[in-house]
């Protein structure tokens, strides 16, 4: 069943503009150094989570905050997709995560620039399970 979710996802999230051109990136070495992938378009393997401060991917099962990727949804279109597929993403959805790394200004506590993960895709997701 988690099969046919995965290809489901894929389909309803993948973006083939860099379908081909996408760096394979450790999300440990993502989340260590996104600024030195500025502009470039990635995929990572890891867990979407959902947090009320926002969404970001993390080695699947980890808690260490130094370990994650900020994410960017503008159009929100992962957690509908993950909706019509029955995922429930109030826990960690495991996966294979694509997008360009972007710097954006954030006004919280104080104006200063983030590094963010802008998806365009998801692949082979499905709930994580330890």
């Amino acid at each position: 069943m988690y099969r046919s979710m995965r290809l489901v996802a894929s389909a309803l999230l993948a973006s083939s503009a860099f379908a081909g051109e996408s760096a394979h990136i450790g999300i440990k070495e993502l989340a260590n150094s996104a600024a030195q992938f500025g502009g470039k378009h990635v995929t990572t393997h890891g867990c979407l989570v959902k947090h009320f401060h926002g969404s970001f991917i993390q080695p699947c099962g980890s808690s260490d905050w130094r370990e994650l990727v900020l994410v960017l949804d503008p159009d929100h279109r992962v957690p509908a997709a993950f909706q019509r597929l029955s995922i429930d993403f109030t826990h960690e959805v495991e996966g294979d995560f694509s997008g360009v790394v972007v710097e954006v200004t954030v006004d919280q506590p104080q104006p200063h620039k983030r590094t963010f993960l802008r998806l365009d895709s998801v692949a082979n997701a499905a709930p994580y399970e330890p």
